[in-house]
């Protein structure tokens, strides 16, 4: 690893690698809750967004930290129910086996092209740019809670999507983590260095991170195995995205409607419910856990307008 004191968005970047890479024996396998905690919660407020989206050009969906592309069924179904069905799907990953896996199962889904590498670095924008054309719309499920560098990724995004292209980015909700960190869920990276442990601001004045954690995988009744999770406050996220040339449409919780764990089945409430190794129950029943941010880009003209 870097020196932190010499580099600590570098040595942040190392850290995140290498628990992606302890993780990824497991995250393979996909476990059953994190399926069905997204299927009830996540998918049907994106897929709905995503149809009301003003789509009018040819450009790309970028799914950014697509992992083993099991979201690319997804974005194929919406995009064809939308009216979209030809748009081409990019996605990227920096692990190459999740874009194998990715790959492998791709086919249903094309047309998908691929691009291997951290969609944080400046280079990878016109990697994605070269597979297709300026995006119109970005996605990002809980990746870009797992990126340090927070303003150089979002800089990235906005130079992939077209003038008026959208991002949408799916968090854990900050007050979610903040529970968790104070019940002691969230497994504290300064165990690891100091540097992790503490706020880190940009030349601009954007939070890179208030702290880095390890952020627990459901897979009861086994532990819960751990990736790498950078907290930052929502209003950190929406100063970073100013700074980077987006302007916010709307915020949405998840769940947006109450709790939608009262009314599991047995058997879905035997594989997300109260079991042991469960670390987020009964949290999750307890206010929202996750939180859709919908964003698009904004000219220079516009942005001295505000």
């Amino acid at each position: 690893m870097s020196s932190p004191q010499e580099d600590p968005i570098q040595h942040a970047r190392e850290w995140a690698f290498a628990r992606w890479v302890e993780a990824l024996p497991e995250w393979l396998d996909h476990p059953a809750q994190d399926r069905l905690y997204r299927s009830l919660v996540v998918d049907p407020v994106l897929q709905q967004v995503i149809r009301d989206l003003d789509l009018r050009g040819a450009g790309p969906l970028v799914d950014l930290g697509c992992g083993d592309g099991s979201y690319l069924p997804l974005w194929r179904k919406t995009l064809d129910e939308s009216g979209h069905g030809t748009l081409p799907i990019v996605a990227v990953d920096r692990q190459s086996a999740l874009i194998a896996r990715a790959r492998a199962q791709a086919g249903p889904c094309a047309p998908v092209h691929f691009v291997e590498a951290d969609f944080s670095e400046p280079a990878t924008a016109s990697l994605i740019v070269s597979q297709a054309e300026r995006a119109q719309v970005t996605v990002s499920v809980f990746s870009l809670q797992e990126t340090p560098d927070l303003e150089a990724a979002l800089s990235t995004i906005r130079k992939v999507l077209v003038p008026g292209g959208y991002l949408l980015v799916v968090l854990v909700h900050p007050e979610f983590a903040e529970k968790l960190q104070r019940d002691g869920v969230l497994v504290g990276a300064e165990a690891d260095d100091a540097v992790l442990g503490q706020p880190q601001v940009s030349r601009t004045g954007v939070v890179e991170w208030r702290y880095a954690a390890r952020y627990p995988i459901a897979r009861a009744p086994s532990a819960p195995f751990h990736l790498p999770y950078f907290h930052r406050s929502l209003q950190d996220y929406l100063d970073a995205a100013r700074v980077t040339g987006f302007s916010l449409l709307k915020t949405v919780n998840l769940p947006p409607n109450g709790n939608p764990f009262k009314s599991l089945s047995p058997q879905n409430r035997s594989i997300i419910g109260d079991q042991p190794n469960n670390p987020y129950w009964p949290h999750i029943q307890h206010g929202p856990s996750s939180l859709l941010l919908v964003a698009r880009t904004i000219s220079r003209h516009e942005s001295e307008a505000e």
